[in-house]
């Protein structure tokens, strides 16, 4: 007489069980993922635990677990220490939760947790500020600088990604060190440029990169996934992500603005790109060092980080496409984005990576940084209606970004097309 496989053990204590599923929850909390995506590590955990239901109620940096067996239950809140974005942690939990063995104990779970958390990142803290340098100084190359203003923007990010890194090391609160650092970053940016253009090394230089400068702040995962739980109906996780995305550019914007009410640098305008194909190879070459950069500044492997770059490259060729062809920004953002989340989706499936790690660094090369900051300018002058304009603009923009990953997901994804019954 043959028999199934043994079901899972039961005979631990729950209130160890439970504690064990909090410590998952706020694993996958602290990595920077959605609340949907940790309600589900959550459930497949206890199931596997021998729990008959897991409930989970997540919040922006806490999980409070229902673990239920039998008759019996038991609550447990867990709070994680801080939000920051680490895929190569976050793929590995995410594969961890998908091939868990058939027998499992609580205590084996926690070490398996605990032993990916303290996994070293692929990248030395040196190499992650030059990444960010570089993708800051492609992004001052596709608001039309040159040598002068690429190479000021890769110094001062690179100088401002180093500085953060020391400051959160210290626990120092981070919407200061935000705020610091962009005013760092941005006040080395002008300082180099003055200098270079006053020893006459060049004729002139623009202040494309002043923005570019600072754009490593951009909180890119709390904007998208906060719109992706939203999307999921996790509406107050949602919410919650997306007001702290929305403080953290705040605060970044006042330290840019501190840096221009003293040194009162022109304002950056828009520039195109014609479809010159020497320069939209070159554009999309710049797009796609700026993929890699964010790739290795969210600790991806380096051949995930390349095909980070490739999907940046890809979806901004379709935005470039249709803004050349005269449709709006917002439009082709989310075409492009679209393009992105397809592209993630494609290596997600052969790597078994998780897509938003993938998709997030392919947009940011298109959030509009240069219409942000004109938008803050003007309404600290009291210019409302082109505060309002350039507001309106960057806000749709950045909308029709986390939109057009979240259609993505719905082509490709079955459980996001359909409610579950």
């Amino acid at each position: 007489m043959t028999s199934g496989p043994e079901p899972p053990t039961t005979d631990e204590p729950l209130h160890e069980v439970a504690r064990t599923l909090a410590a998952v929850g706020t694993a996958f909390l602290g990595e920077g993922t959605s609340s949907y995506r940790v309600e589900r590590a959550v459930q497949r955990a206890g199931a596997a635990l021998g729990c008959d239901k897991v409930t989970a109620l997540v919040t922006l940096r806490s999980v409070v677990i229902t673990a239920q067996r039998g008759s019996q239950s038991w609550t447990e809140s867990a709070r994680t220490t801080g939000l920051h974005v680490n895929a190569d942690h976050l793929d590995r939990l995410e594969s961890l939760i998908r091939h868990l063995p058939e027998r499992l104990t609580a205590t084996e779970l926690h070490d398996e947790v605990d032993g990916i958390l303290h996994r070293p990142g692929y990248y030395p803290t040196w190499v992650t500020a030059v990444a960010v340098g570089l993708a800051c100084g492609s992004f001052a190359a596709l608001s039309g600088g040159h040598a002068t203003e690429i190479s000021a923007a890769f110094v001062a990010a690179a100088t401002g990604q180093g500085i953060r890194a020391w400051l959160l090391r210290r626990r120092v609160n981070p919407f200061a060190v935000i705020a610091l650092v962009a005013s760092i970053a941005a006040g080395l940016y002008l300082t180099i440029v003055s200098v270079v253009t006053s020893l006459d090394l060049v004729g002139s230089a623009n202040e494309s990169g002043f923005v570019s400068s600072v754009l490593f702040l951009v909180p890119g995962f709390p904007l998208v996934s906060g719109t992706l739980d939203i999307l999921r109906m996790h509406v107050e996780a949602g919410l919650a992500r997306l007001t702290y995305g929305v403080t953290v550019l705040v605060m970044a914007a006042l330290g840019l603005l501190a840096v221009a009410g003293i040194a009162n640098p022109p304002l950056p305008t828009p520039t195109g790109v014609t479809l010159d194909p020497l320069l939209v190879l070159a554009f999309l070459g710049w797009t796609a060092l700026g993929g890699a950069g964010f790739a290795v500044l969210f600790n991806l492997p380096p051949r995930l980080a390349m095909a980070a770059a490739l999907a940046a490259a890809l979806g901004n060729a379709v935005r470039l496409l249709l803004v050349d062809n005269g449709h709006a920004t917002a439009t082709a953002a989310l075409a492009g984005a679209t393009v992105v989340g397809l592209v993630a989706a494609a290596v997600a499936a052969r790597t078994h990576a998780t897509r938003i790690v993938l998709a997030i660094p392919g947009v940011i090369p298109m959030v509009p940084g240069a219409a942000a900051y004109t938008g803050l300018v003007a309404l600290s002058q009291g210019d409302l209606l082109p505060a309002i304009e350039r507001g309106v603009e960057a806000t749709l923009v950045i909308g029709s970004l986390a939109i057009g990953l979240a259609l993505a997901r719905l082509l490709t994804d079955r459980e996001w097309a359909f409610q579950p019954a």
